[in-house]
């Protein structure tokens, strides 16, 4: 197809963008659509492209219109009008012709949502420095966390019941990068119901801390199905994966008197929780050969809580 290109004009009531497509006037105020150069000043506003101002020279008329893709008597691939080697996918958008390289464009994270009991244990001092964009108490960061799914869903798999828990390292900040994750799901979980904790843990679901986590891991090792014993008792809580590591919480105490101590913390643009009990993890361990992993710690940061996340992360905490 072939077109007038535009000329300096001082008019001022038509706006040229480079690529776009117009609408051609016809004496009687026809519009129509138009590959070309000319366009309204409400796309222009829209794409944010400005260049010179001009009309088309030449006699008002009726562009020919574009045709869709498809392929000419002979068989070869033609894209209005003209043959072309590769096929070719098309749309307009806010006045623009985006070219779509394949169906995953159009892919969009999958509903779900889930509310969960919630352990965490780490190498950090009480309170973790991490929680606030601070460093790690002792350089590198490490921890073994947990979910036990009360009630959710991912489409339309149903995944209550569900435990998994989350096996991770970094040799610095998280944000870093450089990390080693591996999740570990409990074996009643279904085959669908795995499906989809690999799924929401790999990155591309959203979730939060799901999507940010995975992004900063080099090196994530297949998931292993081994028995989860999880026992929510708010701050007094524990987990132990079968042949990998335990994590047992308690209260922290006061060095003084002895009494127990009882303390929140409150995130509310927090990417894995949004409130959670501060609580002293007694004592934790995290070993796993595949992985390189030989780890324990006591005495160190925990936080226990009841957490609802959806695709777009953690949402108002459940308790």
């Amino acid at each position: 197809m072939t077109t007038r290109r535009a000329k300096k004009s001082t008019r001022s009531d038509d706006t040229i963008v480079d690529g776009a497509i117009s609408a051609i006037r016809k004496p009687e105020d026809v519009h129509v659509a138009y590959q070309a150069a000319a366009t309204t000043r409400a796309t222009a506003a829209a794409t944010g492209i400005v260049t010179r101002r001009s009309r088309i020279a030449g006699p008002w008329r009726v562009a020919p219109p574009i045709r869709p893709p498809g392929k000419d008597r002979r068989g070869m691939n033609v894209r209005n009008g003209w043959p072309t080697r590769k096929p070719f996918r098309e749309r307009l958008s806010i006045g623009l012709r985006m070219p779509i390289s394949g169906p995953e464009v159009w892919s969009m994270p999958t509903k779900w949502n889930i509310e969960a009991e919630y352990i965490q244990s780490c190498n950090c001092a009480w309170g973790c420095p991490c929680n606030f964009n601070a460093l790690p108490t002792t350089g590198s960061c490490e921890a073994l966390v947990s979910w036990h799914i009360r009630k959710g869903t991912f489409g339309t798999t149903k995944l209550d019941g569900t435990t998994f828990a989350w096996g991770l390292w970094w040799p610095r900040a998280i944000h870093m990068g450089n990390g080693t994750g591996r999740v570990y799901i409990d074996p009643k979980a279904k085959p669908n119901q795995r499906e989809a904790i690999e799924k929401i843990t790999g990155g591309k679901e959203g979730g939060g801390v799901f999507t940010v986590f995975p992004s900063t891991l080099t090196k994530t090792l297949p998931t292993k199905a081994t028995k989860i014993d999880f026992k929510f008792k708010g701050v007094d809580s524990s987990f132990a994966v079968e042949g990998i590591g335990e994590v047992q919480s308690e209260h922290i105490r006061n060095p003084v008197t002895g009494a127990p101590f009882e303390g929140y913390i409150l995130l509310p643009d927090g990417i894995n929780m949004r409130k959670s009990t501060v609580t002293n993890i007694r004592r934790w361990s995290l070993r796993d050969d595949a992985a390189g992993w030989d780890i324990a710690h006591e005495n160190v940061a925990g936080f226990v809580t009841v957490q609802r996340y959806n695709e777009k992360g953690p949402i108002k905490t459940a308790a």
